[in-house]
């Protein structure tokens, strides 16, 4: 039997995970020349100011997400995974717009394509939350993960081979869509 779980995230410092932006400028006051401007993206899949980057990991690594925001991530992506094993399809963004009572509103609908090509029964998901809350605009260009979470485990009965996440990250408010995604290889 094919197991699906979705797993709520919460993180300590208002969502974010990093403590400074990947985009921000340091700028020494006592420098004669201004700073070199530096990319805005957080992530390379982008609209506009918003970024998303899809990745699979070890359900292990989950923990992560829960530690203080300036100790950063350790994960580790999996481009090949184990019958047996479980693990997470995690999508991280920013950049998204926050509207006049500062709100954000981020969703996203993600599909597992099997070896065949066929959309997988163990993940045809839309409309899953990936934050719909109070965000100060100061903390838009910090990196949020998606809340609600899908965990996969793969059995024997799962065919061998390729597997492609499909994931569309929609910022609801700033009207910012982004395409994104993953292949990995189930393996014996």
């Amino acid at each position: 039997m094919n197991k699906l779980y979705i797993a709520a995230v919460l993180i300590i410092v208002p969502g974010a995970i990093f403590s400074r932006p990947a985009f921000a400028k340091v700028v020494n006051p006592f420098a004669a020349a201004p700073a070199a401007p530096v990319d805005s993206h957080a992530f390379p899949s982008y609209d506009g100011d918003f970024s998303a980057m899809l990745m699979v990991i070890p359900e292990s690594d989950l923990k992560e997400f829960g530690k203080p925001s300036d100790q950063g991530l350790h994960l580790n992506g999996l481009s090949k995974i184990k019958r047996g094993q479980k693990v997470v399809f995690k999508i991280c963004f920013s950049g998204m717009s926050i509207n006049e009572v500062s709100e954000a509103n981020v969703t996203y609908d993600m599909k597992l394509l099997g070896p065949d090509g066929k959309i997988s029964s163990r993940l045809n998901n839309k409309d899953m939350e990936g934050i719909v809350r109070t965000i100060p605009q100061k903390y838009r260009f910090q990196i949020f993960d998606n809340l609600q979470t899908p965990i996969a485990e793969f059995e024997k009965s799962d065919a061998l081979g390729k597997y492609k996440i499909i994931a569309d990250i929609h910022d609801n408010i700033g009207k910012k869509n982004i395409h994104l995604e993953y292949e990995f290889s189930l393996v014996e």
